[in-house]
């Protein structure tokens, strides 16, 4: 088995550990170590065979990682935004993998966990962190013990739990467009050693960054709230039972904005209020009630009930429930021409007043989880498993519709509908680790999931006059568009790792992923609601994990390649003849990618640590679908009148095809942090934050104006403390020079946030 090892791609990897390595077992240093349950089970991120990049609290805050979005300034090939119109919404490319879209039938392919617990939906993923323990960022298709969905990988968020002890902190902060910030958590001890409580609850309150300068009103504020109350029942030395409840109010949002007059603050026309409903004399019933807002409510129920069959298996049963209820209305067009040269370098320069386009949503949707999980080891411990059930359950009922209001006031409905659909998916797992030696470990592992969606749509009934006929579930039917997909798939795992020294482990892996089908359900036609495949990911890594320097450097290397079958994408276009945005999903071909990421700590004395990660991708499509080349033959054929097909999909303007979106060459971040010691029990903290990535298309057909420049983002902050009267003062930037860059399109440019500052105090008891 050694002349094999040594006969492939993983030898260079251990020299290079060896020569750097030098005593690196002799001596803890100072790095912290940390312990993941990427494996679905407790072990040192250094030993996992597993691209991971996981941040305690302490680092997240050292980070000004706030919350989920933040995340895309600190990962390896992770970028995303805010999805458009919607601030509560995330939407994650992880490895070029990831997904626009946020209505229910359209699942993403980076799966967001919070404790163990699936969140299916975008809506409200981009939730604050206010008592979190860590984060554990997984890159890479997890299908064998995470499941669907997981495709690009995962987002695993663990909250802390209860202590045994009685305290916990207070903090207030103020900062730019006068925004109030408030986060409180206490540990209440209920019975000593058995029954553990922790009580946590946060608050964001600011006017916005955007002027309005039609209503004159402040837009893109966040609103936002959530509680969280979580119990641990120690029943006995082998039975454990923790529970949490949390409720989240997000009235958080994205809207279409410019920079303003001198390229000063942001400015959008929007003829929409963001107080006044729309009223029952523009939208249908339920929708009515609708203004120019974001507001989503979420309600989780986490339930995990751990027993110790012995000394070697371990079992959890594991419990969840999640409701989330969305509101929300965007408009696309802002009140304005289109087809009028408005913008000039980002710059609104032209003010031509258009039609107004309003997509109102309102949404409920319940989502279950059980699963039953068993974790061991046999054959005196040279053998370990973990092997599972699954069950997946999830109803939504979405109410949306689109209007067409022009400035002279007149108003058409585009659509408006209620569509229904429910998910219902059973899954069983198992992975085993052999120890072939006391330092080579071979793993294999599958999954079996089946997994049947449903749909229907119901025609709402609107006062307006409709631009297009409505539909039923009954018309799709009739236009041969199944309403029920069923999909039965394996997902399976083989690694094999080697650990070199107790300072380094080297490793190689395969794993398969899948992402569920789905329909194209915002079409404005019956036979056009058509279903998608689910697609498939193959992904082959080797990688490194080091220690080095006696502790005080680590280096974790990984490349991967990967090859995505049936390859969704979720492309828009704006039909130049209704002057509507057309959204459009489908299975395009296949998309390859292969890769670099690199993340670096050096911690050369207790007080000083740097920390560098980088990723490097480079990804096309490659066997591209019939329809694909069948609507590229029909862009070529009419390039030089019509250009009917051109410029939709993954079809260029040109006729082309396009690179695949937000999948820049290059992304790195520095991060730099000090504790400096003044004396007294005072220390002063600064920090540094460097972001940068490569130049990268925001649009699937890759359109002017839709790529994203290279960029530097610089966050920094300065920290006050006293350890011993436990309290601190913070002073912080974010996108500290205002820099601003496209992060989506539709009919324009979203832009990202700009720069704020803020300032803090927290005292702990």
């Amino acid at each position: 088995m050694r002349s094999f090892l040594t006969s492939t791609a993983l030898y260079p990897l251990a020299v290079l550990g060896f020569v750097f390595s030098a005593s690196g077992a002799m001596a803890q240093g100072n790095l912290e170590e940390i312990v993941v349950t990427a494996q679905r089970r407790s072990e040192n991120l250094q030993t996992v065979p597993i691209a991971i990049t996981a941040m305690t609290s302490a680092e997240l805050e050292r980070r000004q990682i706030t919350r989920t979005i933040d995340l895309i300034t600190s990962i390896p090939n992770l970028t995303g935004h805010n999805n458009t119109g919607l601030g509560g919404a995330n939407t994650y490319y992880l490895r070029g993998l990831g997904n626009t879209e946020s209505l229910s039938v359209f699942d993403p392919p980076v799966g967001t966990y919070v404790d163990e617990f699936y969140l299916a939906r975008q809506n409200g993923n981009n939730f604050a962190f206010f008592d979190i323990d860590r984060i554990e960022v997984l890159r890479g298709p997890q299908g064998t013990l995470y499941g669907r969905n997981t495709t690009g990988g995962s987002i695993n968020v663990y909250m802390k739990k209860p202590s045994e002890t009685f305290g916990g902190y207070i903090e207030l902060g103020y900062g730019k467009y006068n925004q109030w910030t408030s986060r409180a958590s206490v540990d209440i001890p209920i019975i000593a050693d058995k029954l553990l409580s922790k009580w946590s609850a946060y608050t964001i309150h600011d006017d916005g960054y955007v002027f309005n300068q039609t209503t004159k009103q402040h837009l893109n504020f966040q609103h936002t709230y959530g509680y969280r109350g979580a119990l641990q029942a120690r029943f006995s030395d082998s039975a454990q039972w923790d529970f949490s409840y949390d409720h989240g109010y997000m009235n958080y949002m994205n809207l279409l904005n410019f920079p303003g007059p001198g390229g000063k603050g942001r400015v959008n026309y929007t003829p929409a209020s963001a107080s006044i409903p729309f009223g029952p004399g523009l939208l249908s019933s339920r929708l009515a009630g609708n203004g120019m807002w974001d507001k989503t409510y979420t309600d989780n129920f986490i339930s995990n009930f751990a027993v110790d069959l012995n000394d070697t298996h371990h079992l959890n049963v594991i419990s969840g429930y999640h409701r989330m209820k969305f509101n929300n209305t965007t408009d696309g067009a802002d009140g304005l021409n289109s087809a009028a040269p408005n913008v000039v370098n980002g710059i609104l320069v032209n003010v031509v007043p258009g039609n107004s386009t309003p997509l109102a949503n309102d949404n409920i949707a319940d989502e279950f989880t059980q699963e039953i999980k068993v974790n061991g080891k046999l054959a005196d411990g040279k053998f370990e498993y973990v092997s599972g059930f699954y069950y997946f359950f999830e109803k939504a009922d979405t109410s949306f519709a689109t209007l067409t209001i022009t400035p002279q006031r007149a108003a058409t409905v585009v659509a408006d509908r209620t569509m229904l659909n429910r998910t219902e998916a059973y899954a069983v797992y198992s992975q085993g680790d052999w120890h072939l030696t006391d330092t080579i470990k071979a793993t294999a592992g599958i999954r079996w999931t089946a997994e049947y969606k449903k749909i229907e749509f119901i025609p709402n009934a609107t006062p307006l006059v409709r631009q297009f006929a409505p539909f039923s579930t009954q018309d799709i039917i009739n236009n041969g568009v199944p309403v029920n997909l069923t999909a039965k798939v394996w997902t399976p795992r083989f690694a094999l790792n080697w650990q070199a020294t107790p300072d380094l482990l080297t490793y190689a892996s395969a794993t398969r992923g899948f992402k569920s089908g789905g329909w194209n359900a915002r079409s404005n036609f019956a036979q056009q609601v058509t279903p998608f495949a689910p697609e498939y990911d193959w992904t082959y890594e080797v990688g490194f994990k080091s220690d080095l320097l006696d502790k005080n450097l680590r280096l974790n290397l990984n490349a991967f390649y990967s090859r995505d079958t049936q390859f969704q994408g979720a492309a828009s276009t704006v039909d130049r003849v209704t002057n509507l945005t057309t959204f459009l999903t489908g299975n395009f071909g296949t998309m390859v990618n292969y890769g670099l990421e690199g993340e670096v700590t050096w911690a050369p004395t207790e007080n000083l640590n740097i920390n560098w990660a980088f990723g490097s991708q480079w990804a096309k499509y490659a066997d591209l679908s019939a329809g694909t080349l069948a609507q590229q033959a029909t862009c070529l054929a009419t390039i030089s009148t019509t250009r009917t097909q051109c410029n939709t999909g993954v079809v260029t303007p040109t006729g082309g095809i396009g690179v695949p979106v937000r999948t820049p060459h290059f992304n790195s971040n520095l991060s730099i942090t000090y504790q400096m010691p003044l004396g007294g029990g005072y220390e002063l903290d600064p920090s540094l934050n460097w972001y940068y990535v490569s130049q990268n298309w925001v649009s699937a057909a890759n359109p002017p104006g839709t790529l994203q420049p290279a960029h530097s983002l610089i966050g920094a902050g300065l920290t006050l403390r006293n350890r011993d009267q436990r309290w601190s003062l913070t002073a912080e930037c974010s996108n500290c020079f205002n820099k601003t860059f496209v992060v989506s399109f539709i009919t324009f440019q979203y832009l990202n946030e700009p720069g704020r500052w803020s300032l803090r105090a927290k005292y702990d008891f």
